[in-house]
């Protein structure tokens, strides 16, 4: 069994806000030029500009040593599981219901253990979808053969909270290997459950005390069970879903179950750039055990009075790349854009904005623009909507809800 994918890892920093910079005389009007000295944001810096680590989220676990299919044993006596069903007529997230519902059964009980709040079976079409695609076509990885990531699956299935992946594969048996078939889709289940849970960082993702919901992924045959477990927060509901419009960036919601802005109204808004998904081949996913958002490309700043200006429109980037990225992104020395928005609203239940990223657009042009917003949850900092949006390109309608 290899397990891959631990929940993504996500830290930040307040983005800057309006005040004069440190060591500048406060003047009772602030000069009106192009670029006041005496009206500035403080400058950003490695320590309070919001660039996440982009720290792997992943573990790769061996195949282990009394693993059914990493031995040559007698098959067992009862009946295995059977090699297909007849499941194409029902509603993806709802199929293997019985097997999702035991493991949504030990996800809990490990929760209800570690003192966090219980979550729910999700809706999302994408894991299921995903894990189906994987046992068909003899992989297993957090990227599809399609070339998308799982936050990219999990938008054009209709998702736009906060995500995270982990995932459960085997080794693409073949009767003729020799090997005994699963017990049952079950003991898979179970197979599973302990490898995920004796893994620190996905142990992690499935203790994280702001998930709300899980959208469980299984398929399997008679030797090989494949199982995503993707999790999700649910803090917004959009008005109007991100977009990107003849330049203009904008969206518009409600936040929910506790999120607040910060005493300024501090909520943090991100863009990060994938280039345009193409195929991969078997071989280029053999080699991606990990994913990464792409690059940070822009953050964006609260509208300040007329006259007055930020001192700095870029910020840098400079973190590892990410392993086994089959396009070959490079992550360092990045330079990104701070863009001010044109409106902006962060209160107590509404949140949104409108920006110009039409010069983000002419560097990085098509491709997913995946943005990420920042709130606070319990006074903690955390990630509360992730949305891609596939600018300039035609996505996949195979996670589209039907």
């Amino acid at each position: 069994m290899v397990l891959i994918g631990a929940g993504k890892e996500h830290k930040h920093c307040h983005t800057p806000t309006p005040t004069l910079e440190p060591g500048v005389a406060r003047a009772a009007v602030p000069t009106h030029t192009p670029a006041p000295t005496s009206a500035a944001t403080q400058i950003p810096t490695a320590a309070n500009t919001p660039i996440p680590t982009n720290t792997p989220r992943v573990v790769v676990v061996p195949i282990t040593s009394n693993s059914a299919m990493a031995t040559h044993t007698p098959a067992p006596t009862h009946t295995p599981v059977p090699e297909t069903e007849s499941i194409a007529s029902i509603s993806p997230h709802l199929r293997h219901l019985e097997e999702k519902q035991y493991m949504l059964e030990l996800i809990n009980e490990a929760r209800e253990n570690a003192g966090v709040p219980l979550i729910e079976l999700g809706d999302n079409n994408a894991a299921q979808l995903h894990v189906e695609s994987a046992l068909e076509n003899c992989f297993f990885s957090h990227w599809g053969i399609d070339g998308l990531k799982p936050y990219m699956r999990y938008s054009l299935a209709g998702g736009y909270q906060s995500n995270g992946e982990n995932g459960s594969g085997g080794l693409c048996v073949k009767p003729s290997d020799g090997f005994a078939p699963l017990r049952s889709a079950r003991w898979g289940v179970e197979r599973a459950m302990r490898g995920l849970m004796d893994s620190s960082a996905h142990r992690g993702n499935i203790l994280h005390k702001y998930h709300k919901k899980v959208n469980i992924g299984i398929a399997y045959d008679r030797y090989n069970i494949e199982i995503a477990q993707h999790f999700e927060g649910d803090y917004v509901e959009y008005d109007d879903l991100p977009a990107i419009v003849s330049g203009m960036f904008s969206f518009s919601g409600k936040t929910k179950n506790g999120v607040r802005f910060g005493e300024k109204d501090d909520m943090g808004v991100e863009l990060y750039y994938d280039p345009p998904p193409h195929t991969l081949t078997h071989d280029d996913i053999a080699h991606t055990y990990a994913y990464c958002y792409g690059l940070k490309v822009a953050a964006f700043l609260k509208p300040i009075p007329k006259g007055w200006n930020y001192p700095t429109d870029k910020f840098d980037s400079n973190y590892e790349s990410c392993p086994g990225d089959p396009y070959g992104t490079t992550y360092e020395n990045v330079k990104g854009d701070y863009v001010v928005a044109k409106t902006w609203i962060s209160d107590d239940t509404s949140f949104g904005l409108d920006a110009d990223i039409s010069k983000v657009l002419q560097n990085y042009g098509s491709g997913v623009y995946t943005i990420l917003v920042w709130g606070d949850i319990d006074g903690e900092r955390a990630v509360i909507s992730e949305y891609s949006i596939f600018h300039g390109i035609t996505p996949p309608d195979t996670y589209t809800p039907r």
